[in-house]
This record gives C-alpha cells, structure tokens and sequence, in this order.
C-alpha cells in the first residue's frame, strides 16, 4: 500500500504531480487517518495493525511506533494546550466477539506523549 502526494493549485482546485512518499507493508495494517507535526513528519493510524506510526515523509522511513491496545486504529489528532498530546482513535466494527475479549478497550480513545508537537489545523472554506 502506498501513502501518496500532490502538489494543489489552491486557485483550480486541482491536484498534478502525484508522488509516492510511504510504503506500506501488508502486515504493518492498512493506512488510515492521518495527522503532521511540526518538524514535517506524518503519523499515520494504521488499521488492523494496532498503532500509529510516524514516518518521514521525504525518506519514507518509518520513525517511532505507538501501539495500542486495540487492533483497528482510525485515527490520530494533535491536541492539549501545546499540542503536545497525540489523541488516537479506534474502532470496534467487524471484530469477532473472540477479538473483542482480547481488546476490550477497542472503539476508546487514547491519549499519549509523543515527544513532539502537533500543527494547528488550518481551517478553510470549500
């Protein structure tokens, strides 16, 4: 699986120049929702894989690794006065009552310290 980008023309709306920037194994989990902190690198919820990661956009690598306990991450999000607190998010959807038992805390959310500060969102009208 692959993380792509874009360049955007803000004025066309138009996305060109298509690249890839991650990779993503198979049995790593699915790339889900995303989020940038403040040096460029990206954090990526990574579904059925039970974590989030952090991968530098510009080399592809993976960085640091949070695991939580629940398999289906959804995704991830800077918050707390400084933004310096990673929000992730799961879900309980498609999982066996098997799975359930294992990972009660699926469908929580989890907060952690990441060591890093997140953007500010930029807000904009469509």
């Amino acid at each position: 699986m692959e993380v792509k980008a874009f360049d955007y023309d803000l004025a066309s709306g138009s996305l060109s120049n298509q690249s890839v920037v991650i990779k993503v194994d198979v049995s790593q989990g699915y790339p889900d929702g995303m989020a940038m902190d403040n040096d460029g690198k990206l954090w990526i919820a990574h579904w059925d894989g039970g974590c989030v990661r952090q991968w530098d956009p510009e080399t592809g690598k993976e960085l640091q690794k949070i695991e939580v306990p629940a398999p289906r991450v959804t995704s991830c999000a800077f918050g707390g006065e400084n933004f310096d607190t990673l929000y992730i998010t799961t879900a309980r959807i498609g999982l066996s009552e098997a799975q359930l038992k294992a990972f009660p805390l699926s469908g929580g959310i989890f907060k952690v310290a990441p060591g890093v500060t997140g953007r500010k969102a930029n807000l904009f009208k469509p």
